[in-house]
C-alpha cells in the first residue's frame, strides 16, 4: 500500500489498518482523516490497490457517512 502510493510513507500504521481489515474482511472503516484516507482521489487509489491483491476494500467513510447524518 505505501510502496504503490496509497497511503503516505509517513503514516505506515494507516496503511496497515486498511490491509488488516481487507485481509479480515471487515466491511467498514469509519474515519476522520480527510486528508490520506477518505478523499475521493485517496479512496479510489486505495481501493484499486486492495482489490489489485485480490481482496475486497472495506468502505472508507467518515462516521457521518456511515450513520447518515
Amino acid at each position: 500500500m505505501i510502496i504503490k502510493k496509497g497511503v503516505p510513507e509517513k503514516f505506515p500504521e494507516d496503511a496497515l489498518h486498511i490491509a488488516l481489515a481487507s485481509v479480515e474482511k471487515i466491511n467498514f472503516i469509519a474515519t476522520w482523516n480527510f486528508k490520506h484516507i477518505n478523499n475521493p482521489f485517496m479512496k479510489d487509489k486505495i481501493k484499486k490497490i486492495i482489490e489489485d491483491a485480490g481482496y475486497n476494500c472495506p468502505v472508507l467513510a467518515s462516521p457521518e457517512e456511515l450513520l447518515g447524518e
